[in-house]
């Protein structure tokens, strides 16, 4: 549910850009999209085909450029109403909890209703369909290592699939078993965020090989501004009573920690982080009374208002730019859409 905040982030910076006059698609500024758990989510909705996805009702037309067109994508604009109205069937109150020993023995909730929603707003889509190249983080628990579902080395999963691994949350939801379709090899996944909360550095390491021969990249990244977790040992009582639950919540924040450490200090590299300290709390990520939700819509507009100035001097840059060479532009858009094929295409 804390993907609200980056949702509302995504829709504000689709906006800065209508409002210099770029009304491109906001996929087509990025050559490569990467996330983990909800930002996986966000990642696979931003770099869907729009056509015939429920993610979006509007009439989706391709933008034309004068060298061709750039197919239509998702509005951003929509998403965070998703988590509004989806978040409930997803995670609900009372998850049918038979005894005090239901969530001590088995996963909190139910996985049915949110592969229904994957699949409603996925379909069958493949992941090597994805508008721009695209990547999820997840963690093989058979292989003890992460695993990177890419769009353009996908082994034929399907763009739903990469979403319910990324996002399979330990005690929350059971893992995801992919059996990759090229080779029949399967994998036992769990949530991308025991390794990588911030993927930033494998988007970085994939970045180079995608393009070997780029001297400067700027990276957008996204949190969900979680609250920094500090404690004092000493007023503890030690052992696992004491460490049970800070041990968890201090690996989570210092990765995410390192990860910022060491962006800004590679060279040819611009960082740009969105975070503030606008949580009073700590929200659960199943969190979804209307008080949460209200908590989590207050601390994306105050996000928004501690880093307007990063974002609009991101956008102005983006808007520079021309078509990235990542994007597909078809010179004869009807033909191709009918046939479903790259024919026609210029890789720019």
């Amino acid at each position: 549910m804390r993907g609200i905040i980056p949702s509302y982030i995504l829709g504000a910076l689709s906006d800065i850009l209508v409002r210099l006059g770029d009304r491109r698609p906001l996929y087509s500024h990025f050559d490569l999209i990467a996330g983990t758990s909800t930002g996986a989510l966000l990642s696979l909705g931003l770099s869907m085909p729009g056509e015939g996805s429920s993610f979006s009702t509007e009439k989706l037309a391709p933008y034309e450029t004068r060298k061709g067109y750039i197919l239509p994508g998702l509005d951003p604009r929509g998403f965070v109403e998703i988590y509004r109205s989806h978040g409930p069937e997803i995670f609900p109150r009372n998850p049918g909890m038979k005894s005090i020993l239901y969530p001590i023995l088995t996963d909190k909730y139910d996985v049915r209703p949110y592969e229904r929603l994957l699949r409603s707003c996925f379909s069958d889509t493949r992941l090597s369909e994805a508008r721009v190249p695209t990547l999820a983080v997840a963690y093989s628990t058979g292989d003890g290592a992460i695993y990177t579902m890419k769009s353009w080395d996908s082994h034929g999963i399907l763009m739903r699939e990469a979403a319910r691994a990324s996002s399979a949350a330990p005690m929350y939801f059971p893992p995801a078993e992919i059996t990759e379709r090229d080779g029949n090899a399967k994998h036992i996944l769990i949530d991308g965020g025991v390794v990588a909360n911030n993927p930033a550095l494998i988007a970085y390491k994939e970045a180079r090989k995608l393009y070997p021969d780029a001297s400067e990249f700027r990276i957008l990244s996204l949190s969900t501004c979680a609250p920094r977790y500090v404690f004092n040992p000493s007023e503890g009582p030690g052992g696992i009573t004491g460490w049970a639950n800070p041990i968890i919540k201090v690996y989570s924040g210092a990765q995410m920690d390192l990860v910022d450490e060491i962006m800004p200090g590679i060279k040819g590299v611009e960082y740009a982080r969105i975070w503030a300290p606008v949580l009073e709390k700590r929200i659960k990520l199943d969190a979804t009374t209307d008080e949460s939700v209200q908590a989590l819509l207050e601390a994306a507009e105050r996000t928004y208002d501690a880093t307007e100035r990063t974002l609009r001097s991101f956008a102005y840059d983006l808007a520079e730019e021309k078509v990235h060479d990542s994007v597909r532009l078809y010179q004869n858009v009807p033909a191709a859409m009918e046939a479903g094929s790259e024919e026609g295409t210029d890789h720019l």
